[in-house]
C-alpha cells in the first residue's frame, strides 16, 4: 500500500512542478504588462483610410477615434491593451471616424465621457450614437492626464471657418507628439512625431523634417520617408519627458552639405 502511495505521490510530481512554472511564467508577464503600460505613450491604431490613437499613462486613457474599418480598429484596440488594464476614460470622436467605428469604439471602451470634435459623425439618420451623451467640442480644449501628459485639443476652426483639420497635440514636459487630420503648417517647437489621421496625404508632407506616420491604407501614398500603420496594428510610440521613441525607419535623412 504505502508502495502505491508514493508512486502515486511522484506521479503527480510532475503536474505541480508545471503549475507552478505556469504561475510564475504568468506572474512575470503580468509584470512586464504593468510597467510597459504604465508608461507614458501614443498607440497608433491601424483602422483603415485612417488611424486612431490610444493615449495612456499610467493612470488614465484617452482613446481618439477616426478610420473607416470597425473591424481593423477592434483588432489593434486589442492589441493595444493589455488583459489587466482594459478601462478607458474618455474616448473623442474625430470627424474622420465613421459611424460604424465609432460605434465599435464606444462599445468596446464603455468609456466614462465621450467627446466629438465638430463636426459630429454621421447625421440622425445613420448615426447609432445618437443617444449617447456627447460633448461637442467646437473650441480648443485641454484634456490633463493627473499630471504626466497634457492633451491640447484644437477642432481647426477659424472664426466660424475650417482652417487645416483638426489636431491633437499629446505633450510631456519637454516634447510632444502631434495627432493632426492633414499636415501641419507648423507643427510647433518639441514636436517629436506627426500622426496623418486622415485618409489622404498631400505632398505637403514633404515640408516636414521630423518623423511621420500615416495609415498604410491612405487614398494617395506620395514618395518619402514616414511609418505606415497597417490595418489592424498597433504601433506603441513611448513618451519619455525629454524624448520620443520612434522606429528608426521612420526617422527622415539628413541631408549632408556636400564639398
Amino acid at each position: 500500500m504505502r508502495g502505491v502511495r508514493r508512486r502515486l505521490h511522484h506521479r503527480w510530481i510532475p503536474y505541480l512542478a508545471a503549475a507552478l512554472a505556469g504561475l510564475v511564467i504568468a506572474g512575470s508577464v503580468s509584470a512586464v504588462w504593468q510597467r510597459t503600460f504604465s508608461q507614458p505613450a501614443v498607440v497608433l491604431l491601424g483602422s483603415g483610410h485612417g488611424l486612431s490613437a490610444l493615449v495612456s499613462t499610467g493612470s488614465a486613457r484617452v482613446l481618439i477615434v477616426a478610420g473607416d474599418d470597425p473591424i481593423a480598429f477592434a483588432n489593434a484596440l486589442t492589441d493595444a491593451r493589455p488583459p489587466t488594464m482594459r478601462r478607458i476614460d474618455v474616448v473623442v470622436l474625430t470627424p474622420g471616424a465613421s459611424p460604424l467605428v465609432a460605434a465599435r469604439a464606444v462599445e468596446l471602451a464603455d468609456p466614462a465621457r465621450i467627446m466629438a470634435i465638430e463636426p459630429i459623425v454621421g447625421n440622425a439618420e445613420n448615426n447609432p450614437l445618437i443617444d449617447e451623451p456627447i460633448r461637442v467640442v467646437s473650441a480648443p480644449r485641454t484634456i490633463d492626464l493627473r499630471g504626466e501628459l497634457l492633451l491640447d485639443i484644437d477642432p481647426g476652426f477659424i472664426t466660424g471657418q475650417p482652417s487645416s483639420g483638426w489636431s491633437i497635440r499629446v505633450q510631456s514636459r519637454f516634447v510632444s507628439v502631434l495627432l493632426s487630420e492633414s499636415v501641419p503648417f507648423r507643427p510647433g517647437p518639441a514636436v517629436g512625431l506627426v500622426a496623418i489621421m486622415g485618409s489622404t496625404l498631400p505632398d505637403a508632407i514633404h515640408s516636414l523634417t521630423i518623423p511621420v506616420a500615416v495609415a498604410a491604407d491612405i487614398t494617395e501614398r506620395p514618395s518619402g520617408t514616414y511609418g505606415l500603420i497597417e490595418p489592424g496594428e498597433a504601433q506603441r510610440i513611448p513618451i519619455e519627458s525629454a524624448s520620443i521613441k520612434v522606429p528608426r525607419e521612420w526617422i527622415p535623412p539628413t541631408e549632408t552639405p556636400s564639398r
